[in-house]
Formats: C-alpha cells, structure tokens, sequence
C-alpha cells in the first residue's frame, strides 16, 4: 500500500496535467487513454496516462504504475475501470 504522500503526489501531478492538457475533465482524459474502448485502463494504459502526467521518473514508472493500480483497482480485475479512476483522482479536482 501507498504511503499518504505518494498517494498525495500522484494525485497531485495527475490533477496538474488533466488541468492543463484536459482543461480538468477527468473522463475525457480517461477516454483518450482507453487505447482499446474496452472502458478500462489496463496496466500499459495506465503507464501511458501516468508517463504523460510525469508520475515518477523512467526507471519507477513500472513501479508507480502498478503501486496505482493496487490501490485503485477495488474490483480486483487487474485494471482500472472509469468509477475506479474517478475515485481515485476526482477528489484533487474537485469534481
């Protein structure tokens, strides 16, 4: 499990970039990292949004990529679907 600071600075740094890139949408930044349309992020699709929104450094990515999606994944299915998502980052945007 996450220390509350890293939890604190990804949420950080996600709601940093979907203010800038997505002008604080969180489902449209969402929809463009669903690669497939299959409506959940897998662990690549993660590591893409994560990699964009400068979480961690090239050699933790991995690391932070999967630490996020053992802690957001309340369903266990190994991905990350929209409610997930949005529960986990729409607190730091204020949704």
């Amino acid at each position: 499990m996450a220390s509350s600071f890293h939890r604190q600075q990804l949420r950080e740094q996600v709601g940093a970039y979907v203010a800038a890139r997505f002008a604080g949408d969180l489902a449209t930044a969402f929809e463009m990292y669903d690669a497939n349309g299959d409506k959940r992020l897998s662990k690549k699709e993660l590591k893409a949004f994560l990699t964009d929104a400068d979480v961690g450094s090239p050699q933790t990515r991995w690391a932070w990529t999967l630490g996020t999606l053992v802690e957001t994944d309340l369903n266990g299915d190994g991905q990350i679907e929209w409610v997930e998502f949005e529960e986990m980052f729409a607190e730091k945007l204020a949704l």
